[in-house]
């Protein structure tokens, strides 16, 4: 029999009835229980009270002034105050009331006891139909309190008393009939010694036809007693199989040692080698898969090494080890199987090579050579052990082989598509006529420009520039000649705004805008107007224009930055400032600042 632990005999001596047995945390448990019960159901009580007693002090009330109201009603109507007052004065008899104020339309004002209270309560002043005035009711609810006050300590008082007695009958009933049972059990069980069986369990109870929980667990406890003599014979029994069992395993775990031995060298060696290639440049290759073959080689006792990739076009050599060596490898004409071969070299059976083939979905893609020297019937152990190696090796040189030639292929790929990119890049963003942006890249570039200077505290300002009557220009001079026009603009824009921060883009047509940031508003004027009269200047003939010569209207837009300005409302404003520019005879500037056109530049 297993004994007890010192710590166990140790505590078994010292069994005693617990502090805070079952009794008193059904105690606890009552005497919260019941309180919680008490609180609520006093709580009710309390909340029905006061609205009994408020509806019964509301009810006087009502009874009262539906009988004075018309009373007062006459008397104030006939302007008889003192009437009025009295019997004011006499209202506030009744229990509960303790102000009044009345208010007539002709602004008679009488007050009567206090206006701070619980309630206010008007009523309307009415005779013959009209509304004469409004008399409201001051109403203390103190009376009701204190008698709801006085009703709670006289309850709260039976319901304690009646709760703590009931909680000690409980608490004396269960300790008579369960807790002395259960103390009795604990003691009888923390009395079993280490050397011997522990008897049977008698609670020393009265018997009963009727079987309650303590009857049941003791019933339990015994047949426990029986199950635990029974178990106690079949654990020594299983004991003496699992030692022999041990004995087994500790011969078979000694026998397979060795060969797991060589095996977890062999695999640390290829893990190692794995992480080593595949973390090498292109550069170290060469030397380092030199490096790789010949700690293989030292590794299983080999001669010599040799890789070969294969495609359509046959063999290709790709590692060898040594570089200089005098072995001679003969290649298969066809496809090797998926396992190592053993051919047998012609001169002595003391010298062997043995093929390691790669296979990638069902084609030869690679092939390992070693020569290797010692008779070729090693034990089958050695055999698996290095059989293993040498494929896992030969997929292994084949994965680095083939990332190196597919990254040089990626390589090549990605400098053909950067260059690729870049030019559809500057094709999608440049306007195949002028050179300059177009709309598409205007548009990111103004978002930047209002949030940089939003930032910094900036100015922007923005220049929509509109060729005069371009359409007949194109109609009278064709379409080359207006291609010419625009080429022309485009450039003399470019001249014009040379700042690093002006941005300057084809907008769509015959127009073109102009983004200016940190620049003051007389200065952004005197720029566009700058503009227009170089174009007047070019005098480009324009047959279709009042002038005979090509011109430009500008309309502008210049505010401080903020955070809450947008894209739309800068080119809103802006375009609005153009359409003002052409309705004043076109060849001018308009400029809209902070939504007022300050400067209108007509042409000199």
């Amino acid at each position: 029999m297993t004994g007890l632990t010192p710590q166990a005999r140790q505590g078994s001596a010292k069994t005693r009835t617990p502090r805070f047995g079952i009794g008193r945390k059904l105690l606890a448990a009552i005497l919260l229980t019941s309180s919680l019960i008490t609180m609520a159901a006093i709580g009710v009580q309390l909340v029905s009270e006061y609205q009994r007693e408020s509806t019964l002090l509301q009810h006087n009330l009502h009874q009262y002034f539906d009988s004075t109201l018309p009373s007062i009603s006459q008397a104030l109507w006939d302007a008889d105050l003192r009437l009025v007052e009295q019997q004011l004065e006499g209202a506030l008899s009744i229990p509960g009331l303790r102000g009044l104020n009345l208010t007539s339309i002709e602004g008679y004002v009488i007050t009567r006891g206090s206006s701070k209270d619980d309630l206010a309560w008007p009523m309307p002043l009415v005779h013959e139909g009209r509304n004469i005035g409004t008399l409201t009711a001051y109403v203390s609810l103190k009376s009701v309190r204190e008698k709801l006050r006085d009703n709670l300590m006289v309850i709260v008082l039976t319901q304690a008393v009646k709760t703590f007695l009931m909680s000690i009958v409980i608490l004396w009933l269960i300790h008579r009939i369960v807790t002395r049972y259960l103390v009795r059990a604990a003691r009888q069980l923390a009395a079993v010694e280490s050397d011997r069986q522990p008897t049977p369990l008698h609670l020393g109870r009265p018997r009963s036809h009727r079987q309650d929980e303590l009857d049941l667990l003791e019933s339990a406890f015994n047949s426990l007693h029986k199950r635990w003599q029974y178990s106690l014979q079949d654990t020594e029994r299983l004991n003496r199989e699992l030692q022999d069992q041990s004995r087994v395993l500790e011969d078979t775990l000694a026998r397979k040692t060795a060969t797991l031995r060589q095996q977890t060298e062999a695999s640390q060696l290829l893990s190692s080698l794995s992480v080593a290639l595949m973390e090498m440049s292109d550069q170290q290759l060469g030397q380092q898969i030199a490096s790789v073959l010949h700690r293989a080689a030292s590794l299983n006792r080999s001669q010599a090494l040799a890789f070969y990739r294969h495609d359509n076009d046959g063999y290709r050599s790709i590692y060898r080890w040594p570089m200089e060596g005098t072995s001679h490898f003969d290649l298969p004409e066809t496809p090797p199987v998926t396992t190592a071969v053993i051919v047998k070299a012609s001169n002595g059976e003391d010298h062997y090579q043995v093929q390691f083939p790669v296979y990638l979905r069902d084609a030869f893609v690679a092939l390992l050579l070693v020569d290797c020297q010692g008779p070729s019937d090693r034990s089958s152990d050695d055999m698996e052990v290095s059989n293993t190696f040498y494929s896992q090796l030969a997929r292994l040189l084949f994965n680095v082989s083939e990332r190196f030639e597919r990254e040089r292929e990626l390589q090549s790929a990605n400098r053909q598509l950067t260059q690729k990119n870049a030019e559809l890049q500057m094709q999608a963003e440049t306007d195949p006529l002028t050179g300059i942006l177009n709309r598409r890249p205007f548009n990111r570039a103004l978002n930047r420009a209002i949030r940089q200077a939003t930032r910094q505290t900036q100015t922007i300002g923005l220049l929509l520039v509109d060729i005069d009557h371009f359409k007949p220009f194109n109609d009278s001079l064709g379409h080359l000649k207006g291609d010419e026009a625009l080429i022309t603009v485009a450039h003399m824009l470019s001249e014009r705004f040379q700042r690093a921060t002006d941005i300057i883009a084809r907008f769509g047509g015959e127009e073109f805008v102009v983004l200016m940031t940190d620049i003051d508003e007389t200065s952004f004027a005197e720029l566009a107007e700058s503009f227009r009269q170089l174009v007047w200047d070019k005098a480009i003939h324009h047959p279709a224009n009042d002038s005979g010569r090509l011109t430009v209207s500008i309309g502008g837009y210049w505010c401080q930055a903020t955070p809450d300005l947008v894209e739309d409302n800068l080119i809103r404003h802006a375009d609005e400032a153009l359409y003002a520019a052409k309705q004043s005879g076109r060849n001018r500037v308009v400029i809209d600042s902070a939504h007022t056109f300050v400067n209108d530049r007509t042409p000199s």
